[in-house]
């Protein structure tokens, strides 16, 4: 690779000297004015956003601060930004672009994760445009199956994890983006088919949890007089309650976790089973 010139633009500074922002009773510190998180200021009367602030310095950031900003200012109590939930774009080749947190920054708050991708060569129209560069990760919740973050390498990534946020700001499962239908062939696909592998291993982790609280509570019963208590027995078709000691086969647990039939006794993407939820 050859080229005449190199940029090279590594950091941002704020522009904020010779505002007399102090004298207004403005509090800026390392040139960046503190805000709380309806965009005011030290002074009641002055709201800062943008780059100036220095919290996640995008176009897009700061249009969005302003409609907190504007919202407070006319007294309607608005909700503060979660920057988590704001997108990253990078405008270039491949382009690149993420919402949400990273699997690193989510096992760094104490989440347990799974994470799924597929790589857009796996796409029918990116290999039918000839660009098939880069790949879709996403990063679940294990145990709700809660997406926590979406990150694009490839052909129009900065288009489209506009989806990918809207399900985070939703609180979408990796099971909802998997059984959403996108049309074909589109490079949406890509977001569907990375969240169809995480479902299935989510799916996967919590049936291995069923069966184990099957299993002790099968082991359990045999310390029970017949007729002092319930057990859960787990049938095609139906969900019922039945005598202590009569069995509990653990594949039972992975039936009803494959026919749904819960009734509301699962998370999104699995079995959650307990032997007093709701009396069925």
């Amino acid at each position: 690779f050859e080229a005449e010139k190199l940029l090279v633009a590594v950091g941002r500074r704020p522009l904020s000297e010779d505002l007399g922002l102090e004298e207004a009773g403005v509090v800026v510190e390392r040139g960046y004015v503190r805000t709380d998180e309806v965009m005011r200021t030290a002074n009641p009367d002055i709201y800062a956003i943008g780059d100036v602030v220095g919290r996640l310095p995008l176009a897009h950031t700061a249009s969005a601060e302003g409609m907190v900003a504007v919202d407070s200012i006319l007294g309607r109590s608005p909700a503060p930004l979660d920057y988590d939930l704001i997108p990253r774009a990078t405008y270039c080749h491949p382009e690149a672009a993420s919402v949400g947190l990273t699997e690193a920054k989510a096992k760094e708050k104490g989440y347990s994760v799974a994470t799924s991708q597929v790589m857009f060569r796996a796409i029918g129209k990116a290999v039918a445009s000839g660009d098939v560069e880069g790949l879709c990760k996403l990063v679940a919740e294990e145990g709700s199956g809660k997406l926590l973050g979406v990150h694009i390498i490839g052909p129009h990534a900065t288009e489209l994890i506009a989806e990918a946020g809207i399900a985070l700001r939703l609180g979408a499962t990796a099971r909802d983006v998997a059984r959403s239908v996108h049309a074909h062939p589109t490079l949406a696909e890509v977001v569907m088919q990375a969240a169809q592998p995480a479902a299935q291993l989510l799916a996967h982790l919590r049936v291995q949890r069923a069966e184990r609280f099957v299993e002790q509570q099968h082991l359990g019963l045999h310390r029970q007089r017949a007729g002092q208590g319930d057990a859960l027995a787990l049938a095609p078709g139906q969900l019922r309650r039945v005598a202590v000691g009569q069995p509990v086969q653990l594949h039972q647990a992975q039936q009803l976790m494959h026919l749904g039939l819960d009734r509301g006794l699962r998370g999104p993407l699995g079995t959650r089973l307990h032997p007093q939820a709701e009396g069925h």
